[in-house]
């Protein structure tokens, strides 16, 4: 650097001229020189040594200011040094490393303004719990919902329910439907935690979305496809019901003591029972699909998961013969029901079998498990079979809707009860050897 150089050579200068003027005036000491000669030497020795003072001083001050204005975040200082020796230069660069900065610290702090306004505006409570169970309310959000406690610790939250409260003390492990229960009215909202660490302490952060608004709608379009679907299947097993039942009693009306009178009046009333039953036992159907079993999650390992679903899977009449591949990332674990997910992959890997059974000659299913993009769990069934058309990819998930003659359409939409349970989604889309696939996120 030019500066280097300069207050280099300025130094080296100075130092010989000490040198010389000591050295001349020792000699003029020690050879009995005039006395105005030694007191000009000894003037000029001092006057070297102050300013090679100065030349070093200059730039301590300097480097001092320099420090001095970064600790204060002052960068409206200039360091204007004058000229010569190099000092310019350091000016200069000074001036322009604390412009530099400036220029950055107002950038940082554009950038934090902005962050703690999508923070604070954020349509979602956010809040952060530390490790002594204290609560810090980070946005208006959390402000407006949670005004009715008296306190800043997690316990103190219990004027919005026990459950709520519980979930908050759980540990991260992805989304949670739970209950909170606010001017007496109970809602239910959406908790998901993350864990972040702030200046060497460990935080939760937990953000809290109300859905009830929300789970309303779709429970209302759920039921109303269920009606619709209800009214259907026992509207066609009503109407012959009732058509037989009228003809029984008009040919008992008529019959008399006939036989062949009575014995028509026998069928018909057997027939009408039989249908009776069909529909006792679409109802029993329907009350089991209706109860959503308990979620009890937990983390295991996926390879021991896939193997009992391959030794379940060769001792299935209906899966036995058909090549099942599996594929698993080493090392690789979920969290959720192990019982209830081996049994979703069961009723998915069935559904397969028989589509690919019934359509390929060499019929074939495939089980992947692998993570997914947000951290979780990506599972999915494939098969070799006819697939799936693309305006039906939506309907195979509602209760009892099938095309098979001998389907209850009951099982994806068991898979779909029990994925959304996990907070998963579930869809149905085009197989990578051919046929259809069922990709489940949880």
């Amino acid at each position: 650097m030019a500066f280097d150089r300069q207050f280099d050579l300025g130094l080296i200068w100075r130092l010989a001229l000490i040198l010389a003027l000591g050295a001349l005036t020792l000699l003029a000491f020690l050879e009995g020189g005039g006395a105005a000669t030694r007191i000009l030497l000894v003037a000029a020795s001092i006057g070297v040594v102050a300013d090679l003072w100065h030349h070093l001083r200059r730039t301590n001050l300097a480097v001092a200011r320099f420090v001095e204005a970064i600790r204060f975040e002052d960068f409206s200082q200039r360091f204007t040094l004058g000229r010569g020796t190099g000092f310019e230069a350091l000016g200069k660069a000074l001036d322009n490393a604390i412009v530099e900065l400036g220029a950055k610290r107002a950038q940082a702090a554009e950038d934090a303004r902005f962050l703690s306004a999508v923070v604070d505006d954020a349509p979602s409570a956010l809040l952060t719990i530390d490790e002594d169970d204290r609560v810090t309310l980070l946005n208006k959000a959390a402000r407006r919902q949670f005004i009715d406690h008296p306190g800043i610790r997690v316990a103190d939250f219990a004027a919005y329910g026990a459950e709520f409260v519980a979930a908050l003390g759980l540990p991260p492990s992805g989304r949670r439907l739970t209950q909170l229960i606010k001017d007496g009215v109970a809602q239910r909202v959406m908790i998901e935690t993350a864990r972040i660490e702030r200046l060497g302490s460990n935080l939760r952060i937990v953000s809290i979305l109300p859905v009830q608004n929300v789970l309303g709608a779709a429970e209302m379009a759920a039921q109303s496809g269920l009606v619709r679907v209800l009214t259907h299947e026992i509207m066609n097993s009503l109407t012959p019901v009732t058509s037989l039942v009228r003809s029984a009693a008009d040919i008992l009306a008529t019959a008399g003591q006939d036989p062949k009178a009575l014995a028509e009046a026998r069928q018909a009333v057997e027939i009408a029972a039989s249908r009776a039953e069909c529909m006792h036992r679409f109802v029993e159907t329907y009350r089991s699909f209706a109860r959503l079993p308990e979620i009890r999650r937990r983390r295991f390992a996926a390879e021991p998961l896939a193997a009992e679903i391959a030794r379940l899977c060769a001792a299935d009449p209906v899966t036995s013969k058909i090549a099942l591949d599996v594929s698993i990332p080493a090392e690789f674990s979920l969290d959720a029901d192990p019982d209830l997910m081996a049994q979703v992959c069961l009723n998915l890997i069935r559904n397969a079998a028989t589509a690919a059974r019934n359509h390929a000659a060499e019929p074939r299913v495939g089980l992947a498990l692998q993570p997914s993009g947000d951290g979780g769990a990506r599972i999915e069934i494939y098969d070799n079979g006819p697939g799936i058309d693309p305006d039906r990819r939506e309907d195979i998930f509602l209760p009892f809707y099938t095309t098979r003659p001998d389907g209850t359409g009951v099982g994806l939409s068991f898979a779909r009860q029990i994925v959304v349970a996990h907070g998963g989604t579930i869809s149905a889309g085009a197989s990578p050897i051919g046929g259809a696939s069922i990709i489940a996120i949880i």
